[in-house]
């Protein structure tokens, strides 16, 4: 779980509401890792320092990883035949 900490740097909120988690100055609060919007927002603003977060990658389970997506006007490649018109031997 990471760890959320608020600090009241003009000293006008000591409590305050988040992304509807409740903080107060100077004391950490656990939340969740999968609540990632939370964690960038509070890791872009000035009064939040986030700790212990460690981002998991996750897979839905239809989406398995592949192959990378090919390319845009790829041109498919065609079988390789022989350069005679003779049938080959059996």
């Amino acid at each position: 779980m990471a760890k959320i900490v608020y600090t009241d740097h003009d000293k006008a909120a000591p409590y305050v509401s988040f992304h509807g988690v409740s903080f107060t100055h100077g004391q950490e609060v656990e939340v969740d890792d999968e609540n990632v919007e939370l964690l960038q927002k509070a890791r872009e603003n000035p009064f939040f320092e986030v700790t212990e977060f460690a981002p998991i990658a996750h897979w839905d389970d239809e989406e398995e990883p592949s192959s990378p997506p090919a390319q845009r006007g790829a041109k498919a490649r065609k079988p390789v035949r022989p350069a005679s018109d003779e049938e080959p031997a059996e």
